[in-house]
């Protein structure tokens, strides 16, 4: 059941999420200042107490999605699916492979779901899917498509795993509820928060 709404939930909020990406400027400010907001909402809610935590956690996100409308601006919106595409492959190809054929676990203390089978399946889809839909991409070249794909192997699932610690520290499953069979709107962008950053860095600086 949790699998049925995650995917009923993003089939009917990818479209309008991408839409606004593709508009820019003020449709894009007004929908990552709501992301922005939700988000330092949540993790003060898991956080409870203000603190230095509380600083560097906010300082963090906030950086992570400046990423994205800066990426989104400067580079076009082209480099922002590509960042899109990489992530969710990961994190789709990671979780399918593990409830597959996951045995080892990765990270047991932090997340115990995951596994070094799902990363390795999260891997190939990272860099995979978005080498197989690069006409989607242009006027982006392949070698764009792998310096920011082939990096968010790695930072994808760390920034998961940065919030799954948070969120065992602080005793607390999901960030929220807002979105059904995702959790909270941290859950849903943790990977986000890295390899946007990443793709800005390539692009921009």
């Amino acid at each position: 059941m949790n699998l049925l709404l995650r995917v009923l939930s993003a089939i009917i909020l990818l479209p309008g999420v991408l839409w606004l990406f593709h508009q820019s400027h003020w449709p894009l400010i007004t929908l990552l200042g709501v992301i922005w907001i939700l988000s330092l909402i949540e993790y003060a809610r898991m956080i409870k107490t203000p603190n230095s935590i509380m600083l560097i956690g906010g300082i963090y996100i906030t950086a992570g999605i400046a990423s994205l409308y800066f990426l989104r601006e400067k580079a076009g919106f082209e480099a922002i699916l590509l960042v899109f595409i990489a992530t969710w492959s990961s994190d789709t190809f990671a979780y399918f492979t593990g409830r597959a054929v996951g045995k080892h676990p990765m990270a047991p203390s932090i997340s115990p779901k995951k596994t070094w089978e799902g990363f390795i399946g999260g891997a190939i889809g990272c860099v995979l899917v978005p080498v197989l839909l690069r006409d989607l991409l242009l006027p982006l070249s392949l070698t764009d498509v792998l310096w920011v794909s082939i990096p968010c192997i790695v930072l994808a699932p760390l920034g998961d795993l940065i919030e799954s610690k948070v969120k065992r520290v602080y005793g607390v499953k999901d960030s929220g509820k807002l979105l059904p069979g995702h959790g909270g709107i941290l859950d849903r962008i943790d990977a986000l928060l890295l390899t946007a950053p990443w793709a800005y860095i390539y692009f921009c600086l």
